[in-house]
């Protein structure tokens, strides 16, 4: 998993209005949900992503010349008027969560990736779940003709939406807009109406959303998945595991201390995996699991100058397939 480099158009990097002039946005869904707030944490893992912009190109894990367009306006300034302004910014994050920079990069990296691997092996569709300010659909030129869906909570969509117009000067007909709050709807419902097709093969990203999600959510999620993706789609999402308050191994005290900063950005952490990711997968219908946890993450990607990064231990990131014959929660009840 998230072994190839990602390949991003030339002509995609952070330039105004360089995408193909689109006439018209996707189809949004037809769904009442909640009226909360955009995402803060949204923006503040943006603002990771875009300090990686302004180191030398050989030392970036990732790269997102758009990011630095969703971050908060006086951080933005900031940056864009002393550009060695990252170099505090994320000595600051580093100070207060050990590790969890390089996790968020090391995770757009193995994302694009493996996304970039899916298509190429047939994927026509991608789903993205917890979309946030998420560019892929923007700066990689191999999803250009591919249909995405993008799902979040309404006013997230709506900045994200209000943002990518400033950008490109309108919203780009391969990619449809679906606000929904996962806590509250499943898939099929989040995406009646959209122009989702059950019936091609999908790729279904999940990137900083399993553990903002209560444990009987991310099961209908999961199970939502299965429902509306034909066998041979794929998966990839982020995870940590569950905290019994026993654990003491090094991460673990970062791990704890990001539950405390999200909770106090009024996004709290819900749901951590309690015991093997693989078991875990397979019991939900799931077949081909593999994943990474921090320390395989910084042994593919933290290398010749990025090989003094740090990265949280206990985080994790996990793949699997659609498995139609594979046994589900309800077969084991």
């Amino acid at each position: 998993m998230c072994e190839t480099d990602c390949r991003q158009s030339p002509h995609l990097h952070g330039r105004k209005n360089t995408m193909h002039t689109q006439p018209k946005s996707g189809i949004p869904a037809k769904v009442v949900t909640e009226n909360r707030g955009p995402s803060t944490m949204a923006g503040r893992i943006a603002v990771v992503r875009a300090c990686e912009m302004f180191l030398p190109e050989d030392e970036r894990i990732c790269s997102d010349p758009y990011a630095i367009r969703f971050i908060d306006p006086a951080t933005r300034q900031a940056l864009e008027q002393n550009p060695l302004a990252f170099r505090t910014i994320l000595a600051h994050i580093e100070s207060m969560l050990p590790g969890i920079s390089g996790a968020i990069v090391a995770r757009v990296r193995c994302f694009d990736e493996f996304t970039l691997q899916a298509v190429q092996a047939g994927a026509t569709q991608v789903l993205i779940f917890g979309a946030g300010y998420d560019t892929r659909a923007y700066r990689m030129i191999d999803l250009e003709k591919i249909r995405i869906f993008e799902i979040d909570q309404p006013e997230t969509i709506r900045v994200k939406k209000e943002n990518i117009r400033e950008i490109f000067g309108s919203l780009p007909d391969n990619v449809s807009y679906v606000p929904a709050d996962l806590d509250t709807v499943g898939p099929s419902i989040a995406l009646e109406g959209s122009g989702f097709d059950p019936e091609q093969r999908t790729v279904v990203l999940m990137e900083g959303l399993v553990m903002y999600l209560s444990p009987a959510s991310v099961d209908q999620l999961l199970a939502g998945i299965r429902d509306i993706t034909p066998p041979g789609s794929s998966i990839l999402f982020d995870y940590c595991p569950a905290d019994d308050g026993t654990h003491s191994r090094a991460g673990w005290d970062t791990g704890r201390s990001a539950a405390a900063f999200v909770d106090q950005q009024g996004e709290p952490l819900k749901s951590g995996i309690a015991g093997p990711i693989d078991e875990f997968l397979i019991k939900r219908g799931f077949s081909g699991v593999r994943a990474m946890n921090g320390n395989d993450l910084r042994r593919v990607y933290f290398t010749g100058p990025k090989s003094g990064r740090t990265i949280c231990g206990i985080y994790g990131i996990a793949s699997a397939i659609v498995d139609h014959n594979g046994c589900t929660l309800e077969d084991r009840v």
